[in-house]
């Protein structure tokens, strides 16, 4: 994921702050055409930085799953010995009390 937003980063067009009155262009090359202008381009790039803040925050949440997952697993497997050993002395008592009567 980490390499897919460094090549979209590439493939974005850096903002040109020389380009004053072309900005004045732009918008009304962006009302007629729907060209994108520069201040477009700046929103591109905030987005694309909230983007990867949480990027981080989002692989750590996944990891804590990930973690939560495991350790659930390690008790299903707890509890699924305990309830084999449970029921085997179930049979057992069972067993023994039909031998009584």
């Amino acid at each position: 994921m980490d390499w897919k937003i460094s090549n979209f980063q590439q493939i974005l067009p850096r903002p040109d702050p020389r380009r004053g009155l072309v900005n004045l262009g732009g918008s009304v090359l962006k009302s007629l055409f729907g060209v994108a202008t520069v201040a477009d381009a700046h929103k591109l790039h905030e987005s694309l930085n909230v983007l990867q803040a949480s990027y981080l925050d989002v692989a750590h949440s996944l990891s804590e799953q990930l973690t939560y997952i495991k350790k659930l697993d390690f008790s299903m497997d707890l509890n699924a010995d305990d309830i084999t050993n449970f029921s085997s002395i179930v049979k057992d008592v069972v067993m023994q009390s039909q031998e009584r009567f």
